[in-house]
């Protein structure tokens, strides 16, 4: 018997802003006697549900096709290797298919597969069976649940690299029944990843957690701007799942999306710490009636701001250790203050760890991390004498987008070992051979540098740990990273220690902003820079009365705009004051400013102090 992998089969439709896609039939692993070569017209057979399934390099004659049912196409049939016990033909196309038939696709309608979830997901553990979700996506799915239960707050759910994410968000569409599901990613290759694993229902099927009466979402990919309502309405009619780049649907025009949110009933955004703020913020507002969530490996932005929404789910890092979910790395410092030197020293060790993977049976490939296209001109020179991994420097400005297409496939074919990369390669990228990480510029943040090491500490056969190489001598390295690129660092231990540090940040953050009730929408309390400026008074008692602050204030009658909260829990007290006045430069009534003042005091009833 020879186990065949089966392609999916799909049909999609081209519109004015992006594709639908339409899942007939997903991947299907079978069992059968050995495939018949025909070397008279170059072509395979076996035996599937039954019928004889053809294989053809070309595409089939009428004659040639007219006796089956199953017609798969290839690119070149000497590239089937009939010796093997498993045959992948996932990348073959279906040519003939019963199920392509229109009367089977016409019923495949958006309300026909959602009524198909209907209580059909089986919430099964692989530590209690043999297959089934692991322990941080099954109680990210039920943290979800609940919180749907109580709250239509935007949640953050936080799933380190490798423990799950996608086949989370894909279980959470299945088990809440949703209806229309849109999914913020920040790139297009993230876009088009997600959504064929959406397609494919991720591996719920393969596990066990739905069977095959659930049907696959219609997933729309949103590539442009929608022009008129009409077509936004008519791309929505088919979809149960669009997926969209916050570059695109960031900059539609307000009254497609304001048509949009209203027919969107849940709004994930996965990787959330890529977005912007301001996008973020402008984008969310508009989706106020959609339940949201935030899919992230890190709690916290790239630009050092604050994901907007509270945290229902943190799965840590150093329980993903544990549970072999991220493997160990190992750091090799280089110290050398001559940055060029610092750069042969690097290439050097990192091509010389490579060497040693490869011997050992691993099937690894060398990441080099710079900041700058002209840096990665500048160190070339050091990978480029190895010619046998076949160096390549790729990064965003590679024109035309075709080449850069072709650059990426052969990357993900694993031409090449050696890969120069200016700000590439992250979220999205499907490639676990990445396990060498050369850093010659490093990275500026704790935020990006724990994001990145995700990527390498993925887990599957014939991959060993992951090895990191920098210059511990870098006068770059920022204070939050200084632990890291010291002599001799663990970064198994520092890693999830100071992941956990930034979320307990993230979650106090939260805790405190929730003492605050008071404020108009106009007055977000975390927006607030108060001056640094205090004055120190001395109580008597432990005791004050907060409450009465506008006793303390004179001529507060004076001001017209008066907004005040109290935190009772972390005794602290805001008072924010506005008053009209007109400008020096004209005598006409309509032209007002408001002049804005801030008062912040906050009682430390142990030292009997209250600051000002």
């Amino acid at each position: 018997m020879v186990t065949i992998v089966l392609p999916s089969l799909y049909t999609a439709i081209k519109l004015e802003a992006g594709k639908i896609f339409k899942t007939l039939s997903r991947i299907e692993t079978i069992q059968v006697e050995l495939p018949i070569f025909h070397p008279e017209n170059q072509t395979i057979t076996f035996k599937y549900k039954g019928d004889n399934v053809l294989i053809t390099a070309k595409k089939a004659s009428g004659t040639l096709a007219s006796g089956f049912r199953y017609v798969l196409k290839c690119s070149d049939i000497s590239e089937i290797d009939l010796s093997l016990s498993v045959l992948d033909l996932r990348k073959l196309v279906w040519q003939k298919h019963p199920l392509s038939e229109d009367i089977y696709s016409r019923k495949l309608t958006r309300d026909y597969i959602k009524q198909s979830w209907k209580e059909v997901i089986k919430y099964k553990s692989d530590k209690t069976s043999e297959q089934g979700l692991r322990t941080p996506q099954l109680g990210a799915l039920y943290a979800i649940q609940s919180h749907w239960t109580v709250s239509d707050e935007a949640g953050i759910v936080v799933l380190p690299t490798g423990t799950g994410k996608t086949d989370t968000m894909i279980a959470t569409l299945i088990a809440s029944e949703i209806d229309t599901l849109l999914v913020i990613v920040p790139t297009d290759a993230l876009r088009n990843q997600l959504a064929r694993n959406f397609c494919a229902l991720g591996v719920l099927p393969t596990v066990g957690i739905v069977g095959e009466e659930c049907e696959s979402p219609i997933v729309g990919i949103i590539e442009h701007k929608f022009k008129t309502k009409e077509s936004l309405n008519e791309f929505l009619d088919h979809c149960n799942v669009i997926v969209a780049t916050m570059s695109v649907m960031g900059y539609q025009d307000s009254n497609i999306n304001l048509v949009l949110s209203k027919r969107i009933s849940h709004l994930f955004i996965d990787e959330a710490h890529h977005t912007p703020a301001e996008t973020w913020s402008k984008f969310r507002m508009q989706f106020e009636n959609s339940k949201t969530l935030l899919f992230t490996a890190t709690p916290f932005r790239n630009d050092g701001k604050r994901l907007d929404g509270k945290i229902i789910f943190n799965f840590p890092l150093k329980k993903a250790q544990e549970m072999d979910y991220f493997r160990p790395i190992i750091f090799k410092p280089i110290r050398e203050y001559d940055l060029r030197e610092a750069d042969r020293l690097i290439a050097e060790a990192a091509v010389d760890q490579l060497a040693k993977d490869l011997a050992a049976g691993y099937d690894h490939i060398l990441m080099v991390r710079v900041n700058k296209i002209n840096r990665a001109n500048e160190i070339y020179p050091y990978y480029e004498a190895h010619a046998a991994y076949r160096p390549v420097i790729i990064h965003s400005q590679i024109k035309p987008a075709s080449t850069l297409k072709e650059m990426i496939n052969s990357i993900i074919s694993k031409q090449h070992r050696i890969i120069i990369c200016v700000d590439m390669l992250g979220e999205g990228f499907d490639l676990p051979e990445l396990k060498i990480a050369a850093f010659h510029d490093t990275k500026k943040s704790l935020t990006i540098t724990l994001q990145l090491a995700g990527r390498f500490t993925r887990v599957k056969p014939n991959l060993g740990p992951a090895t990191f190489i920098a210059n511990i001598a870098d006068p770059e390295v920022t204070e939050d990273l200084e632990d890291l690129y010291y002599q001799d660092s663990d970064w198994n231990s520092l890693l999830p220690d100071l992941s956990y540090k930034m979320s307990l940040d993230q979650e106090d953050f939260r805790k405190f902003l929730e003492g605050f009730k008071g404020f108009p929408d106009k007055f977000p309390i975390q927006s607030i820079r108060n001056p640094l400026s205090t004055i120190i008074f001395e109580s008597p008692s432990d005791k004050w009365s907060p409450l009465k602050y506008k006793e303390g204030i004179k001529s507060i009658d004076s001001f017209q705009y008066k907004y005040a909260d109290y935190n009772k829990e972390m005794e602290l007290l805001v008072v924010i004051l506005g008053k009209r006045s007109t400008v020096k430069w004209a005598k006409v009534q309509d032209f007002e400013s408001v002049d804005w003042s801030i008062i912040i005091c906050y009682f430390d009833k142990a030292t009997k102090l209250l600051y000002l």
